[in-house]
């Protein structure tokens, strides 16, 4: 019962705090960036594992992720969008530097989600280095970027594991059973790296000292929304034939609407955290939201004496 107390408190209080911080707002404008930041971040995360595995091998692997994730549809048009990212390392301009404008193109995405989850968490910023604040933005977002090569690393070995397993499984059991063994598979390990991935930006990126036990339950919810949104999406998108009234910019518009939407779950699962450590984690009885501290100190400053203007 205490769970479920919890919960209904839990879900009685994220639609105030979600109008209060315009997080709906927030996300049309990081998903904005997204949209740029995406070719270039897969393109550096595809050099980085290629150096491992080969640039095949791991762009192979994104685009198999991708359709766990999303459809098939919008798998493929952001394959062409990571092979046209691609081809900007090769021509005329020098290597390093284009190597360098990805690089900028990846991490602004990561910069505005800072921004906006900071928001989230009402984390004000100072403005007196912002020189050094910047630069250390960045510094950050490419640790980021190199977090999510090192993910995908990682599972290059869960894929190569599950495989092993698999041959094995499918001598005892028969096909059908074993088509959905994998297909469960396959759904429980995007799941999870969806939500430590969620927890891992939950943590690191809010300017001020957060907890892990205040991230699990807000990347879990939105690690678990993220993962069912692609039944949900895929659905409306073949029952209401939006596609069909953009035409040639169709493959544009999956894309949007699915960055859209993934950085809508994002950022409830920031809310999520925010509003359980406020209520049972690491800020129980000790954060007070800034009106309250304002209105506070009104009440502070009336009844106390005046003893600036005393006179003498």
């Amino acid at each position: 019962m205490e769970v479920v107390r919890k919960f209904l408190l839990l879900c009685k209080t994220l639609p105030g705090e979600w109008r209060r911080h315009n997080v709906s707002w927030l996300a049309a404008a990081v998903a904005y960036y997204t949209l740029f930041s995406l070719a270039p971040t897969f393109v550096i995360v595809i050099t980085i594992g290629g150096t491992f595995f080969g640039e095949e091998a791991v762009k192979g692997l994104i685009v198999q992720r991708l359709q766990n994730i999303v459809d098939l549809q919008t798998a493929v048009a952001i394959q062409k969008m990571i092979e046209a990212g691609q081809h900007l390392t090769i021509g005329t301009f020098p290597k390093i530097f284009t190597i360098g404008i990805l690089l900028l193109a990846a991490t602004n995405v990561f910069t505005h989600l800072k921004v906006a989850i900071n928001q989230i968490w009402e984390i004000s910023t100072t403005e007196r280095h912002w020189f050094i604040n910047l630069l250390m933005n960045r510094f950050f977002s490419v640790i980021m970027i190199f977090s999510i090569a090192v993910l995908l690393l990682a599972l290059v070995f869960v894929d190569v594991i599950l495989a092993s397993f698999g041959k094995i499984l499918a001598e005892f059991v028969p096909a059908f059973t074993y088509v959905y063994i994998w297909q469960i598979g396959n759904i429980l390990v995007s799941f999870f790296i969806t939500s430590l991935l969620f927890a891992l930006i939950y943590k690191q990126l809010p300017d001020t000292r957060i907890y892990w036990k205040d991230v699990w339950a807000g990347a879990s919810i939105g690690g678990f929304l993220f993962t069912i949104g692609k039944f949900f999406i895929g659905l409306y998108l073949g029952k209401s034939r939006l596609l069909s009234v953009f035409g040639a910019a169709s493959s544009f518009v999956m894309i949007m609407i699915w960055v859209y939407y993934s950085v809508q779950i994002l950022f409830l699962g920031a809310e999520i955290s925010r509003v359980y450590a406020e209520l049972w984690g690491s800020r129980s009885g000790k954060h007070k939201s800034p009106r309250k501290d304002e209105k506070s100190s009104k009440r502070t400053k009336k009844s106390s004496p005046g003893t600036i203007h005393k006179k003498v």
